[in-house]
């Protein structure tokens, strides 16, 4: 027995087939897009495209990247680039071994501004 179908509304337009050739078509190399934009593009919602955009990520085929300060989105990597995401890094930070000096003098000194500023 077949599962029962939400009714269209009128105006709406029925969802496009998908599959991971027609998404990498439709996105531009290195721009990088919300899912609720790529969704809107074959008539889904976002929940339905994300396990298609995870299993992307993994192979390879996308890479995830930054559209605004608040949200991640996903990108397609320019071809024959590492992703960013599977590239080791080097340590940009120095270890250091020691006591460091000075430190409680500067902090008696902030609580004292600190505390005259209150009055």
């Amino acid at each position: 027995m077949a599962s029962p179908r939400k009714p269209r509304l009128p105006g709406q337009r029925k969802p496009r087939p998908l599959n991971t050739e027609k998404l990498l078509e439709r996105m531009q190399v290195g721009k990088t897009y919300h899912a609720y934009q790529l969704a809107a593009k074959f008539n889904l919602s976002s929940l339905e495209i994300r396990p298609l955009l995870d299993s992307l990520i993994g192979s390879g085929k996308l890479e995830v990247g930054q559209v605004d300060e608040l949200a991640g989105g996903y990108r397609r990597p320019h071809p024959g680039t590492a992703s960013e995401s599977a590239t080791a890094l080097p340590r940009t930070f120095a270890v250091q071994h020691g006591e460091l000096t000075g430190y409680e003098a500067e902090f008696a000194r902030r609580v004292a501004l600190c505390l005259s500023v209150r009055g």
